[in-house]
């Protein structure tokens, strides 16, 4: 019987008959239940008291939490971690929480390999509470998967602590606390097997991509991990045209998740990858294996009692380098080969109409073509273009491409489209560019390219974007320029913004080219800057081509 149940049972036992009295056995009744009561509130206010620390607490696992997921987001994009810790940094990693609180300081450290997230109980905090770090790490080629792999881990301190706590490492794949600090089990293991599906999905990927064939293990696909831990089950399945990876919970607690690859019928043959991926988590825990996902007719979609989530656990929206992305490469290799672009996703086959979340379309005029997908709810829409470069006599069938996004609210109408004139390539009204890191190496990098091709055939450098027939001088988020000299050329994207990624690429003319082959080496260099600032320029000296001291290289090419 409850507390409350007792409780009101006495109340009935005392204003029972008022002014009757009580027999011996109600007398005996009201003792024994006294007594209950008693002992049991003795058992309670202990744990009562001990939940009084794990609302600020359960703040701080959450705001570590959510620094983590956004470093895994921010490597994915940028191929970096975010490790300083100045408002900057923090409007970087657009997670919009505070850096102190009453109750805990946040702050961010780390270098190119790891970065960790710290959550310390102030010395004003309203009651002793517990400190956290946590530690998202670059894994090494092979270590999980073919490519480079984020991982992360949460780990606590063992009792209350005002003190920075010791930072967690990551040795021989495994992921260790520091001294005097211990890991939340329940999320390391929820991010594991969330990482290991995904890890999974993307060897599969790069395995049919070699082989034509997808591999019907583990080992068949290069991972060192156990198929069961104390909490989780892995495994493999295939068929002719997919193959699908299991973490299954064995806890009542934790969720289960499913990953699959499935093979674009009739894909283009201009394509990067002929598969197309999905990944699913139960929508409950449970010890329950996942339903597996389907893909027919275009539409790809979550099994049964299961959500698409996308690479970083967030479940409101799939990846969009997975999909939208793939279309503008399509259709880029479309206008290539055809001089027109396709009107609709089928001619492009790139396999994809439909998801959990998105509806994708596409139209087309003369010089350009739209692609869409449309939140079937209240989410996150994408529009990009994709625009043939008007007057280009060198490359006749050059596209540029722009990614823009918009918040649907309650109204699902059609976004503005981007616009493209005299070298600016803009989003349209009430939409926002994409930040795309490899896009924005690409512009630049396109600028180079030009240079080198501009001096092959005329012995001197453009002195205008213009003149090289690249196609954009102008997006939403950069404004490209370029200046020259007898021996050099530089190129400058500088933000729109007072923030943000600045790059330099230098293109240098190398003594001893013949009469008919001019040989040029380039540079590309890339700096964060907090103001809109030209960078130090890159140089090449004594045949050492580098870039300067305060900048980061990017790539380099030689011709």
């Amino acid at each position: 019987m409850s507390i409350e149940l007792r409780v009101k049972y006495l109340q009935y036992l005392l204003n029972k008959n008022g002014d009757r009295g009580f027999t011996s056995l109600e007398v005996l009744i009201v003792i024994f239940l006294l007594l209950i009561c008693a002992a049991s509130a003795l058992i309670i206010l202990p744990s009562f008291l001990h939940t009084g620390n794990k609302a600020p607490q359960s703040e701080a696992k959450q705001y570590v939490h959510s620094m983590n997921k956004a470093q895994h987001a921010y490597y994915a994009e940028n191929g970096k971690f975010v490790t300083k810790n100045d408002a900057a940094a923090w409007n970087s990693l657009g997670i919009g929480i505070k850096t102190q609180t009453t109750n805990y300081k946040y702050s961010i450290g780390g270098n190119d390999k790891a970065v960790f997230s710290y959550g310390v109980a102030r010395e004003d905090a309203s009651k002793p509470l517990r400190s956290y770090v946590g530690g998202v790490f670059l894994v090494p080629d092979g270590a999980i998967i073919d490519d480079r792999k984020t991982v992360a881990v949460i780990c606590e301190t063992k009792s209350p602590t005002t003190a920075q706590p010791a930072e967690p490492i990551l040795q021989d794949d495994v992921i260790t606390c520091g001294e005097n600090t211990t890991p939340l089990n329940h999320q390391q293991d929820l991010v594991f097997a969330s990482n290991y599906t995904q890890a999974m999905n993307q060897a599969q990927q790069n395995h049919y991509s070699k082989n034509g064939t997808f591999a019907n293990s583990l080992k068949a696909l290069g991972f060192k991990i156990k198929t069961e831990t104390e909490n989780y089950q892995y495994s493999v399945s295939t068929t002719a045209k997919g193959a699908f990876h299991h973490a299954t919970s064995k806890q009542p607690d934790y969720y289960s998740y499913v990953g699959a690859i499935f093979v674009i019928p009739n894909a283009a043959k201009n394509l990067t990858k002929k598969t197309i991926s999905i990944f699913c988590e139960a929508n409950y825990p449970g010890n329950k294996k996942a339903a597996n996902p389907i893909y027919q007719n275009g539409v790809l979609a979550c099994g049964a009692g299961t959500k698409q989530i996308n690479a970083y656990g967030y479940g409101v929206s799939e990846d969009i380098n997975e999909y939208i992305k793939v279309i503008n490469e399509a259709q880029q290799a479309y206008y290539s080969k055809q001089r027109i672009f396709a009107d609709s996703i089928e001619k492009l086959g790139t396999g994809i109409t439909e998801t959990d979340f998105h509806k994708y379309s596409t139209n087309r005029s003369a010089t350009a073509a739209f692609s869409y997908a449309t939140p079937k709810g209240t989410d996150t829409g994408y529009v990009t273009g994709v625009f043939a470069v008007p007057n280009n006599v060198a490359n006749p069938t050059k596209t540029v491409v722009i990614l823009c996004q918009y918040y649907s609210g309650d109204t699902l109408q059609k976004p503005a489209n981007p616009t493209y004139n005299n070298g600016v390539l803009r989003c349209g009204a009430n939409t926002n560019q994409v930040y795309d890191y490899e896009e924005n190496i690409k512009y630049v990098e396109a600028i180079n390219e030009a240079q080198q091709d501009y001096y092959s055939q005329k012995r001197i450098f453009a002195d205008s974007i213009q003149k090289l027939g690249t196609g954009v001088t102008q997006t939403n988020l950069h404004k490209y320029s370029v200046k020259r000299s007898s021996t050099a050329v530089f190129s400058y994207a500088i933000p729109i913004e007072p923030y943000g990624n600045t790059y330099v690429g230098g293109v240098f003319a190398v003594p001893g080219g013949t009469r008919t082959k001019a040989k040029t080496v380039a540079i590309l260099c890339e700096k964060y800057l907090y103001e809109r600032k030209i960078p130090a320029n890159p140089t090449y000296k004594n045949g050492v081509l580098a870039c300067a001291a305060d900048t980061r290289e990017v790539s380099r090419t030689a011709r």
